[in-house]
């Protein structure tokens, strides 16, 4: 997913559609990609870890019972990684390159014009 504004690139990630799977393999495919990126980036600098992962864990979400987000700074920019709250209720995990984001608190941080 690529997202520009004027001609220029200011956003690019990936978008894991996860929903409808139990919370043991949400969490599977979660601690799989964070190997990687602990792996090739280190430990994050910044991160807000929300409740366990258990089902319904879109729901969880959607109450704020649970949350990931976690950030690398870069270079060039902020590499996030989570589960940002979505507003079709759907469960997506989503990694994301950006020249900056708000607080890892705030859970409305998703692609745009992602459904």
């Amino acid at each position: 997913m690529v997202a520009h504004e004027g001609g220029r690139l200011n956003q690019i990630g990936a978008v894991i559609d996860l929903d409808g799977l139990p919370a043991r393999s949400v969490s599977r495919e979660y601690a799989t990609i964070l190997e990687i990126l602990l792996k090739r980036f280190g430990r994050p600098g910044n991160s807000y870890e929300q409740g366990e992962f258990v089902d319904p864990l879109t729901e969880n979400i959607a109450l704020g019972k649970f949350a990931r987000t976690l950030e690398w700074t870069l270079p060039d920019g902020v590499l996030r990684l989570g589960f940002p709250q979505q507003i079709d209720q759907k469960l997506r995990l989503e990694v994301q390159k950006a020249s900056s984001f708000g607080s890892p608190r705030d859970t409305l941080w998703g692609m745009p014009g992602v459904n």
